[in-house]
Formats: structure tokens, sequence, C-alpha cells
């Protein structure tokens, strides 16, 4: 074989490795972020339900029943805490506890649509107990909304998940180069 034709072999292998390596990275990050926005999507449900369960029992002035729901509700697969809060950033139902949670549903007093945070292995949705009419009975306040519930679950299944689809796309990936050199 000549110089000449190594110098394209060496080319054509080249450009198929850099290639398989770029629609690999691109295919693992939109896995990556699909993975993500299925779990988002699962949360904001979850949520949703949850605000739904705690209206109707709120209503019916049965709080004893929302706060027995919530320890419950904690057993769900996947589902790391479920918290309900007041409008003030504390745990519902515990005048004693702290506002740990302010700054996250000061957002709600502009802006009442529910909300996503992945920080540390962990994705929290908050999602706003929006302040209706038959609320006023018992919660006087000036606020849009009377409290939040947030959702909190680990992204470790995600993280396998995204793993073995990465291998498996990388596997593939290199028998498709053995095959096409």
């Amino acid at each position: 074989m000549g110089k000449l034709e190594k110098k394209v072999l060496g080319v054509v292998i080249s450009v198929i490795i850099l290639g398989a390596i770029f629609a690999v990275t691109i295919v693992i990050y939109l896995q990556k972020k699909n993975i993500y926005e299925t779990a988002q999507e699962k949360m904001f449900e979850t949520a949703a339900v949850i605000s739904t369960s705690i209206e109707r029992t709120m209503l019916e002035g049965r709080s004893e029943i929302t706060k027995a729901m919530a320890g419950d509700l904690k057993e769900l697969k996947g589902v790391e805490t479920i918290t309900i809060l007041n409008h003030e950033g504390r745990v519902a139902f515990d005048g004693n506890a702290p506002a740990t949670e302010k700054n996250y549903v000061e957002r709600f007093r502009t802006n009442l649509s529910p909300y996503a945070l992945v920080e540390n292995g962990l994705m929290t949705v908050y999602k706003p107990l929006i302040k209706k009419s038959a609320c006023q009975k018992c919660h006087k306040l000036d606020s849009p909304f009377i409290g939040a519930v947030k959702v909190s679950m680990t992204l470790e299944s995600e993280k396998e998940k995204i793993a073995e689809m990465a291998a498996v796309t990388i596997i593939a990936s290199l028998f498709a180069i053995a095959i096409l050199s």
C-alpha cells in the first residue's frame, strides 16, 4: 500500500471515528434531556394530583386528612419528599416550623406557574396552592396563593437509565465503525 493510499485510508477512518463520536455525543445529550423532561413531567403530575387532593380535603374542613395524606404519599416509589408549605415557606400545620422554603415560595407572589429545580442529584417541583374564593373562609390572606406543594425525587434511576443508554449507543457505534472499516 502506497503513502497516498495510507493517507486516504487514515482520513476516511478519522472521519468515520470523529463522526461517530459526534453522533454518540448528540444522542447521549438528547437521551439525557428526554429522560429528565419525562421525570419532570411525572413530578408536575404528581404535584398536581396532590394539590387537587389537598384542595378537596381543605374545602371539606378536614386538615387532619391532608396531614395524613402527605405522610402516606411519601411512600411513592422514587419520591424522596412531599412537603406541604404555607404561604410563608414554612411546613404547613406546624406553627413553630422555620421558613426554610421562603425563597422558593416567594416567586409565587408574582408568578403562579409551577417550577422545577435540579440540585444535588434531586429534582424538586414547587406547585402553588392557588387561593380560591372558597379558601377565604379560613385563609384570610392578601397573597394570591395559600401555600405550595413541594415534591422531590432522586435522579439516581434516571442517571442509571442514561448510563445504560450511553453504553448501548457507544457499543452500537463501535460495532458500526468496525463493520464500515
